[in-house]
């Protein structure tokens, strides 16, 4: 069972006047980032960290994205291969529930990255 919260206002007595800003980008060039992330973690050794962390599999600490999907390959539920593309996928199932959360938030604006990197 997932725990939903809700984004809660500050209390209007703080004295703080808030800017809520977030990072924007089109799903398809964040998508491909994706991928091309997850390609540089495998050549990077992410299988052998995994591998080495094997032992701890049952820690809640460990229950994330990339360890979870290994330890299912290192487990041979799956395939390197399908680990990896299970990797990409949940990946951009988390990245689109962070847009969809930050798009409930209100009086907040968000920015391209490009438009830092200037």
């Amino acid at each position: 069972m997932v725990a939903k919260t809700r984004y809660k206002e500050p209390s209007k007595n703080t004295g703080f006047h808030l800017i809520k800003i977030g990072l924007t980008q089109e799903k398809e060039p964040l998508y491909q980032k994706i991928d091309a992330r997850v390609k540089a973690m495998m050549e990077a050794g992410l299988v052998e960290e995994v591998e080495k962390l094997y032992p701890y599999q049952a820690s809640n600490a460990l229950q994330t994205i990339g360890y979870r999907e290994l330890f299912n390959y290192l487990n041979k539920q799956h395939s390197l291969r399908e680990a990896a593309a299970q990797i990409k996928h949940n990946t951009k199932q988390y990245a689109k529930k962070q847009m969809t959360w930050f798009k409930k938030i209100r009086r907040s604006f968000g920015l391209h990255p490009m438009i830092l990197s200037k």
